[in-house]
C-alpha cells in the first residue's frame, strides 16, 4: 500500500521523534546560554575548586620574625564572587566537642617557650594535644658571630620542643638578627654561605639530630614585596642553597616551601598581585630536596568607613589546582595551607573596624576544610596551619585569635574553634599551628 507523508504510521512517529529532538535540542541550548549569562554576570560561582576568579589583593607583611606579623590594608579591589554568602548565616551550627586526641603535654603552661605556653590554653581546652606542629620564626645568619649566636638560641629551642615531644615548624625568613631584610641577591652569590654552613654544621655538633631539628620553612612568601626581591630565579636558587646545608648536616630532616597564593613579580607593589602559576619559582629547584609544598592566603575585607566589602571564599584565595600544580612541579605529594580567620580588623580605629561574626568564621574554616579535602581525594597529603595570634595592639591592625586571655566556650569564637578542630579531626587533615603568649 501506498502512503502520502504523514498517513503512514511509521512517518507520524518519525515527526513525533523529530519535533521531539527538536524541543529538548531547543531546551539544551536555552540552559547552557543562560549559565553563560550567569557566569559572566558574576551571579554564579562553579564549585570546582579551580575557579579562576580573582579575589581582592590581600596586601599583607611579612609574616614573621618574633613578631609573625600579618598585615592587610590599601587593597587593591578585584571582582569575587562566593560560593554562599556569609552574611545570610545566622547562626552558629553544628557546634561539636573536640575532645578526641592523645593525652595533653605535660608542663607546656611553665615552658620558657611563649608558643608552647600559648599551645598549652589549646590542649585544655580540647583536653588533648590537637596539633601535630608548633611553629615559630628564625633569622638567617648574616655573618659569623650572628651563625653562633643563632645556632646557640635555635638548639635550646629545639630541645625544649624535643623534651616535650613537640615538632616544630621553622620559618627561617630572610631578615637578620634585627629584623631587617637581607640581600637575596647576595645569598644567591654566595655571600652568606659560610655562616649558614656555619650554623647548620653547629647545630649536628650540639647535639640535633635530623628527628629533633624539625620541619624548616625556607624563605616564606618569597613572591610577595615583603622581601628585598621576589625575583622567581633569585628564590629558587637561595630556596636551594639553604636547603642545601640544611640536608648535608641533617640528610634525614624535612624542607618545605610556602609561597603566597597571589603573585608579585618584582617592582610590583602590594595590591598588584594576580593568581597565577606558582612553576617560574620552583622549576629549578632539585628535585627530591623539598619535601612539602605551602600554599597561603588569608580573607580579607575592607574598612567599615570604606565600604566593609567582604572576601571570605578559601575557594578563591586558597587555589587547589595552584598548590596542586606546585606539588607536582616539585614531585612531592605533601600539600599544607597556611591561613587564619578574623575576630576583627583595622582595631585602632573604630570607624574604621570590621567584625567578623562567628557564622562567617565558620563559613571560611569550612571552606578551607572543602578545599584540603578536594586535595585529598586527588592522591595528596593534605595538612593546615592555622595562624591564630592576636596582632590587634601592633602595626598589624589585626586580631586573628579565637579567644582573649583564656578560651571560653561561652564566647561563639572560641566554640568555633571547637566545632573546626572537631571536623578537621573527622575529615583526617592534621592540624599545625601558631600563637604565641609574647607581647610584640
Amino acid at each position: 500500500m501506498v502512503y502520502k507523508f504523514g498517513e503512514n504510521p511509521r512517518h507520524n512517529r518519525y515527526k513525533i521523534y523529530r519535533y521531539r529532538t527538536l524541543i529538548i535540542t531547543v531546551i539544551i541550548s536555552m540552559l547552557i546560554t543562560t549559565r553563560i549569562f550567569l557566569v559572566h554576570s558574576n551571579l554564579i560561582v562553579s564549585a570546582n575548586p579551580f575557579n579562576k576568579n580573582k579575589a581582592a589583593s590581600h596586601k599583607k607583611s611579612k609574616i614573621g620574625k618574633s613578631t609573625a606579623s600579618i598585615i592587610t590594608k590599601n587593597i587593591k579591589k578585584k571582582n569575587i564572587n562566593l560560593t554562599q554568602s556569609p552574611d545570610k548565616i545566622s547562626a552558629v551550627s553544628n557546634i561539636s566537642g573536640c575532645s578526641m586526641f592523645s593525652a595533653p603535654h605535660l608542663g607546656l603552661a611553665d615552658s620558657q617557650i611563649p608558643e608552647l605556653r600559648k599551645l598549652a590554653q589549646y590542649e585544655k581546652l580540647c583536653g588533648g594535644s590537637l596539633a601535630e606542629k608548633s611553629s615559630f620564626f628564625t633569622y638567617l645568619p648574616t655573618s659569623m658571630s650572628e651563625a653562633v649566636s643563632a645556632s646557640s638560641e635555635m638548639t635550646s629551642r629545639l630541645n625544649l620542643y624535643s623534651k616535650y615531644g613537640i615538632e616544630p615548624l621553622i620559618f627561617l625568613e630572610p631578615v637578620n638578627s634585627d629584623g631587617k631584610n637581607i640581600d637575596l641577591v647576595q645569598l644567591k652569590n654566595g655571600s652568606y654561605d659560610q655562616f649558614l654552613d656555619s650554623f647548620f654544621s653547629s647545630l649536628k655538633i650540639n647535639g640535633i639530630t635530623s628527628e629533633t631539628i624539625g620541619e624548616w620553612v625556607i624563605l616564606p612568601e618569597g613572591n610577595t614585596p615583603a622581601w628585598s626581591t621576589s625575583d622567581p630565579s633569585v628564590f629558587s636558587a637561595g630556596v636551594t642553597k639553604i636547603a642545601q646545608y640544611q640536608k648535608k648536616y641533617f640528610p634525614g630532616s624535612l624542607s618545605s616551601i610556602m609561597l603566597e597564593s597571589q603573585t608579585y613579580l618584582p617592582n610590583q607593589s602590594w595590591g598588584d598581585g594576580n593568581y597565577t602559576s606558582l612553576r617560574p619559582y620552583i622549576e629549578t629547584i632539585p628535585k627530591g630536596l623539598i619535601d612539602s609544598f605551602g600554599l597561603q592566603g588569608f580573607p580579607w575585607a575592607s574598612a567599615a568607613n570604606q565600604g566593609g566589602e567582604k572576601y571570605y571564599d578559601p575557594a578563591v584565595y586558597l587555589r587547589a589546582d595552584l598548590a596542586i600544580e606546585a606539588a607536582n612541579t616539585l614531585g612531592v605529594k605533601n600539600i599544607w595551607y597556611n591561613t587564619g580567620t578574623f575576630n576583627k580588623m583595622y582595631t585602632q580605629n573604630a570607624s574604621s573596624t570590621i567584625t567578623a561574626s562567628s557564622a562567617e568564621r565558620q563559613f571560611i574554616l569550612s571552606g578551607v576544610i572543602k578545599q584540603l579535602s578536594y586535595i585529598k581525594s586527588q592522591g595528596y597529603t593534605a595538612e593546615l596551619h592555622i595562624f591564630a595570634q592576636n596582632k590587634s595592639n601592633t602595626s598589624e591592625d589585626i586580631d586573628w585569635s579565637y579567644w582573649k586571655d583564656q578560651p571560653d566556650l561561652a564566647d561563639k569564637n572560641t566554640a568555633i574553634f571547637v566545632a573546626f578542630v572537631h571536623d578537621l579531626k573527622s575529615a583526617q587533615i592534621p592540624l599545625w599551628l601558631f600563637d604565641t603568649d609574647a607581647k610584640d
